[in-house]
């Protein structure tokens, strides 16, 4: 057996690697159509509602739920949806009317988050539409009724108590303390208990559900007026600037 084929022999070139990706690639795969993008803008602020409770695969085109009532309120971003309930599959009537007020339908509760960088699309005559998406809410079922009905029954429980103690009150002594005006303006509360602090003290706007207004919505933002024209913020030479 020879010397030469014991050893191999070092080689310093570079390897060349060929590219896959050639001329004959692209004529296999050409382009067949070229979908104008816009960026438009809505006559109002779009909000984006969604169900996560709702079944991924339910057999069936999902569809929007019902609302026969919709509540918002400005300042804490916060919605209520009230949706009627099914009453004659897995509804128990008696229990309903004895515990719960003949609740009959399902309240729905989530907080606007504002959102930047995510878009609704629409396609229109072969053109996509980009609309910016103003705030992002979950809804997720709000069982404000337990606590209205757990709210009267505990000022229920606190009223019989009052009216049962019929003993004598004792004499005690109260200690009194005034704090400085710099202790009294500090905020006792702050982030979350804050916001349901403010939550609740702040007046709701009802407002009116309507749908099948898709194509006046769609008419609306398809328009020239409602498109908006992107202003590069650089020059050429700002480009190439990066580039280099």
């Amino acid at each position: 057996m020879s010397e030469n084929q014991l050893f191999v022999a070092e080689e310093d070139e570079d390897v060349v690697m060929k590219d896959s990706f050639t001329e004959k690639s692209l004529e296999d795969d050409p382009v067949v159509q070229e979908i104008p993008l816009n960026l438009s803008s809505a006559p109002f602020p779009l909000h984006l509602l969604q169900y996560p409770n709702k079944p991924k695969k339910a057999g069936r085109e999902p569809n929007t739920p019902h609302v026969s009532q919709a509540r918002y309120k400005m300042q804490s971003s916060l919605w209520e949806l009230d949706i009627p309930l099914n009453t004659e599959v897995f509804y128990d009537k008696n229990r309903a009317e004895d515990e719960w007020a003949s609740i009959a339908h399902q309240t729905l509760k989530g907080v606007g988050v504002k959102n930047e960088g995510q878009y609704a699309g629409l396609i229109s005559d072969n053109e996509v539409y980009l609309l910016p998406v103003d705030m992002v809410a979950q809804m997720r079922p709000y069982f404000n009724y337990i606590d209205s009905i757990s709210q009267m029954r505990r000022e229920d429980d606190v009223r019989s108590a009052n009216q049962s103690n019929t003993t004598a009150k004792k004499a005690q002594v109260v200690t009194m303390s005034v704090k400085s005006s710099s202790e009294a303006n500090q905020p006792r509360l702050g982030g979350s208990l804050l916001a349901h602090k403010v939550a609740d003290e702040e007046d709701e706007l009802n407002l009116e559900w309507i749908t099948n207004t898709f194509p006046q919505f769609k008419e609306s933002v398809t328009s020239a007026e409602a498109r908006e024209y992107l202003k590069p913020k650089g020059d050429e030479n700002d480009y190439l600037s990066k580039l280099m």
